[in-house]
């Protein structure tokens, strides 16, 4: 049964390593897409400025 144990423990570990590598994965990518929305925003911020630049000059 320790064997069972040792194995049964491996797993786990494969398991969590897993998961928190996932997690993080995760984590990174909803940083890289704020960052990329923040980026975003700040474009259509400008385009929107100069544009109403253009209107209204």
């Amino acid at each position: 049964s320790l064997m069972k144990k040792n194995q049964m423990q491996k797993l786990y570990k494969k398991m969590m390593t897993k998961l928190a590598k996932s997690v993080l994965q995760r984590k990174l990518m909803r940083k890289k897409k704020r960052k990329l929305l923040k980026k975003n925003s700040e474009t259509v911020k400008y385009v929107g400025q100069s544009n109403f630049i253009k209107e209204n000059n």
